[in-house]
């Protein structure tokens, strides 16, 4: 697998870069407690002392030098999520889930992701709960957030589940209004059950759709200045 002129594959569960790599940030089961519908189904990913997905930062660090100052002089980073198959007790395999700070008056960072390998659920909910969008995605895919969302990405799949995303660098998200609610409005489980967070007191209507076509380290290095006003929110 490629990007960015950089190669690399999943192997035993993380990823192997052909040369230099990037270590990843590992996210362990105690770290989910607080946002999955059944603590107690972390139980056995805490006995295998097991994360349920690995984030690698910044790697376009590995790039050539012309590569890598495109991205620095644009203050744009290019990550990696690799996410592993299975279920938290029946709730699948998801990462934590977070909001974006304001960018500006009236505005919030946005983000990009594009499935590289697996596929599965990327979920969308409003900040202010106008509406709760359901991406299905596989390899190829792509899902553009809005800053006014929060989100969340699940491995419905039997395989791993690998993606990219191109971000503003430095902001940090905000898990605190993921966590204080335990999770999303809805958790997804086997077999795309949806079922609400009693913790929320509205629901909206869920809304499916599908990711577009969109090979995102080629469109950002051949629009640089654009797509980085795209991740502010302007």
């Amino acid at each position: 697998m490629e990007r960015l002129f950089i190669n690399f594959k999943v192997e035993k569960g993380k990823l192997v870069f052909k040369g230099k790599g990037i270590k990843p940030v590992p996210r362990m089961p105690i770290e989910m407690k607080d946002v999955v519908m059944d603590p107690d189904g972390l139980e056995i990913w805490e006995r295998k002392k097991k994360p349920l997905y690995l984030m690698y930062r910044g790697v376009e660090r590995l790039a050539d030098k012309e590569i890598r100052n495109v991205f620095k002089e644009n203050s744009v980073r290019y990550d990696l999520t690799l996410i592993s198959p299975g279920f938290i007790g029946q709730e699948y395999v998801k990462t934590h889930g977070h909001f974006h700070p304001s960018s500006g008056k009236g505005r919030y960072y946005s983000e990009v992701y594009e499935v590289l390998s697996g596929h599965g659920m990327i979920l969308l909910q409003h900040r202010k709960m106008r509406d709760f969008i359901v991406y299905y995605v596989e390899k190829g895919d792509s899902v553009f957030i809005p800053g006014e969302y929060g989100h969340v990405t699940v491995n419905s799949g039997k395989r791993h589940l690998l993606l990219a995303n191109i971000v503003i660098d430095g902001f940090k998200s905000e898990y605190g209004p993921v966590k204080r609610k335990r999770g999303f409005a809805y958790y997804a489980l086997d077999g795309d059950i949806f079922i609400p967070n009693p913790r929320y007191k509205e629901y909206p209507t869920i809304a499916m759709t599908y990711g577009e076509r969109t090979r995102i380290d080629k469109a950002f290095l051949e629009m640089p200045k654009i797509y980085k006003d795209l991740l502010l929110g302007k």
